[in-house]
Order: C-alpha cells, then structure tokens, then sequence
C-alpha cells in the first residue's frame, strides 16, 4: 500500500512538470515582437532664460567703515592750576549742551596778577600826568626867561651906549654881557629839560602798554579758568577730579558733536570711476548708511552724502577714501542716531546707465566668456514621453563678454560687450560642458532641479 501511494504521487509530479514544460514552449513560440527605436542619447536641462538689459541703472558702490564724529575736541586747559569745580554731568556718556561750564580752576593767581597790572597802570598815569604838569612849568619858566634875556640885552645895549659916549666903563660892558650869558644858558637848561620830556612820556606810555597787555593777558587767562562746552555733544573720557592740579595743554577728556557723524568708506581705486566726476557737487551723490548689531538685530539705517574725498590713495591698501556724511536727528527726537565706531555697510548712489545686463558671478567663465545657447528649437513631440510638453533645445556656444565691473554676486555687461537682448545665457554651473552639444534651456530653477532628480529626457539626433 505506501508503494502504490509513491508511484502515485510521482506519476502526479512528471505529468505537472510535463504540462509546465509545453506551456512554456507554447508561450515562447506565440510571444509579440518588440518594436524597434532608433538610438537615442541624453540631453541635460540648464538653466538659460532669455536675458533682458535693465534700463536707466543706477550703479551703486558697496563699502564699509566705522563711523567718527566730524567735530572731536580734546578738553585741555589753558592755565595750570587747581580745579576746584566740576560739572555733575562731566562723565564719559553723558550729553552736554554747548556753553555749559565742564570745570573751573583756581583764579586767585590770576586775579592777583590782574589786579597788579592795574595798579601798575594807575601808577604810569599818574607819572604822565606829572610829567605834563612839569612840561607846561618849564615852558612858562622858558617863557620868563627868554623875556629876561631880551632885558639883557637891553642892557648890555645901553652899556655899550654909554661907553660910546664916555659916560659908562668897559666893567659894566661885561657886567651886561655876563647877565646875557647867563640867561641864555639858563634857556639852554629849560629846553634841555623840555627835550627830555618826550622820550620819558613815551617811556612810560610803554611801560603803560605792557601793563595793559599783562592786564589782558591776566583777564584772558583768567576767563581761560572756566571751561565751557563749545558745542552740544557727549563726552568721551574725562578723567579729571576737584582737587587735582592741572597743567596748561594736560589732557582731561573728550568731547564730540553728535549732530554730524562721518563714515569713511575706503574703495578700490577703479570705483571711483561709477561714483562721478571729481568736481560734482557733494550733495548731488545720496548714500546709504546701515548699521545692524546683531545678524538677529533689526538693522538702522540713515541717509547720507558724500561729503568729499580724502587725497591720494592709502600707502598699504592703494585704496581711495570717500567720506559720507550723515545729519543725526535731534537728541529730543526719540530716534536712532549714528555713533562713534559703529561698523557700517555705506551703499554709495553712483552713476546711471542707460543699458545694462546683469549676470550671475558664476555665469562668467575664468577666460571672460559665458555659455550661450543657440538655435533653440522646440523637440519633436513623437519623443517626449507621453503626458509631457515639448521642450526646447539647442545646441551650446561660448561667446567672451566684456564685464565693465564685478559686484559681491554680479557682473556688468553694456549692450556692446558681446550679448543682444533674448540670448539665453547658461546662468548655472556646467559639470563636463562640451561645445556644439545639445540641451534643454530652461526658464526657472525648478525645473533643473526636478531634471536633477530624474533621468535626463531621451531626444534623437
């Protein structure tokens, strides 16, 4: 009985083995053909919109630098002494009015030395007025005696006479003649006194204008003793304290306006040629200040002008320095304003062009040329696959371009530096380009990285 069940169960495997192996040599023999294409290659989507000029451009200049104040005065006395006040608002950060008294120093000196050339000058006065009184004396007592002479000589006249006559003795000639003799010389004496009278009037008028000058100079610095603030600003340092001696010319602080801040923006020497001519007026080029703390921070932002541009070129850099001036708003205002060493991105309005192209960086190949796509032509519809529009293809070109000016991500063309409005230009990176080889220009990004994603489409030659 279990040979029998075997025999059965094997007999039941060869017959299934046998029918399996005619059905499958039925199917071979009935199979359809496969339909034959033609070889087909790959073609790779690039992205290659037609490019447009941009009309009436304005070139902008991008730079950095770090905001200083256009009016620093350092506080250095101009007399020594002792301070003996100082404003509670004299501090490092705090904010001062123009006028305001900072600190004052001892004036009893120069009170003193005032005071002395005062009395110095009283005194000169007094000598000049004694001076005139002895001056009109001598010229009176001059007066008198030149009237006595002439009595003299009257006499001396009538000795002479008398002799003559043989009335008078030669003893009374030289009597006569001794009292001319006499009032002469006393003349003599007088105008010698009134001779010396001028050179010590303008003696001691002299010494009356150097007590005038050491007044002033003692009233000058004796005004110098009060320092006030010449402008509304803040202070920067102040390390002075009541009680300290101070020298003439010593530094005890810092202040600056904060009205007017200036940002020195250096640029290579070729911007300078997109900002204007040299003789342009400054307030004719705008500029832009902004100035953000934190990559998190809301970024502040002024607007400014160039004001001028600092001579010749930096010795290290060979850098050309444009100084942009910025107005803050009032203190009272509630609003931002520009400060000291602030590190600042300056985006300076330079010249406008009537027509430009404006390409990717990386559009521009190392020898100055870019990719150009040409002979687009829509691809026969019989080989896309089903469900999917026709494309475009055409084959690839160099072409050298002539870029008037690189930017962070940009490159300039003019209409005459090798490209015309509707060339699609390949404006992304090419892995293994090969001139004269067909591809797909698209419009959009999306879709090369879609056409990344899949298989590049089959298209026939």
């Amino acid at each position: 009985m279990p040979y029998l069940r075997l025999i059965i169960n094997t007999a039941v495997a060869l017959i299934v083995l046998l029918l399996a192996a005619l059905g499958a040599r039925h199917m071979i023999r009935t199979k359809p053909g496969v339909p034959q294409r033609p070889p087909s290659r790959l073609v790779a989507k690039v992205l290659a919109p037609p490019i447009q000029p941009l009309r009436d451009y304005r070139v902008q200049i991008v730079g950095f630098g770090s905001a200083r104040p256009k009016i620093r005065v350092d506080v250095t006395p101009q007399v020594a002494g002792e301070v003996i006040h100082k404003h509670e608002r004299f501090f490092s950060g705090e904010r001062i009015t123009a006028g305001q008294v900072l600190f004052k120093i001892d004036p009893t000196d120069y009170e003193l030395t005032r005071d002395r050339a005062h009395n110095e000058i009283l005194l000169l006065d007094a000598k000049l007025q004694g001076l005139a009184v002895s001056e009109r004396n001598l010229q009176e007592l001059l007066k008198i005696e030149d009237d006595r002479l002439e009595l003299a000589k009257t006499d001396l006249e009538r000795a002479e006479e008398l002799v003559r006559r043989g009335a008078g003795t030669r003893t009374e000639i030289d009597r006569a003649q001794e009292t001319v003799l006499g009032r002469r010389l006393q003349i003599q004496l007088l105008k010698q006194k009134l001779e010396e009278i001028p050179p010590q009037r303008l003696e001691l008028k002299a010494q009356q204008s150097v007590s005038r000058v050491q007044k002033r100079q003692a009233e000058t610095d004796l005004a110098r003793t009060i320092y006030r603030s010449p402008f509304d600003g803040r202070v920067i340092d102040c390390p002075l304290e009541v009680g300290e001696h101070v020298q003439a010319g010593q530094a005890c602080g810092a202040i600056y306006a904060t009205d007017v801040m200036e940002v020195p923006v250096p640029l290579p020497a070729g911007d300078m040629d997109w900002i204007g001519q040299t003789t342009q007026a400054a307030t004719a080029i705008t500029a832009e200040v902004v100035w953000q703390a934190s990559p998190a921070s809301r970024p502040r932002r002024w607007a400014g002008r160039v004001s001028r541009v600092e001579a010749g070129l930096a010795a290290q850099t060979r850098t050309a320095t444009v100084i942009v001036k910025v107005i803050n708003p009032p203190a009272d205002a509630g609003e931002a304003i520009l400060d000291i060493n602030m590190f600042c991105r300056v985006t300076i309005d330079g010249l406008t062009l009537a027509e430009v192209f404006l390409l990717p960086r990386r559009a521009i190949q190392p020898d100055g040329s870019v990719y150009v796509i040409t002979d687009v032509k829509p691809t026969d519809a019989a080989t896309q696959p089903a469900g999917e529009a026709a494309k475009l293809v055409g084959r690839l070109t160099r072409r050298p371009v002539r870029v008037i000016r690189y930017t962070d991500g940009e490159a300039m063309i003019l209409p005459d530096g090798g490209l015309a409005a509707g060339d699609r230009v390949v404006l992304d990176y090419l892995p293994k380009p090969v001139i004269g080889m067909a591809v797909h220009p698209v419009d959009r990004r999306q879709d090369t990285d879609q056409a990344a994603q899949t298989q590049p489409t089959p298209h026939e030659d």
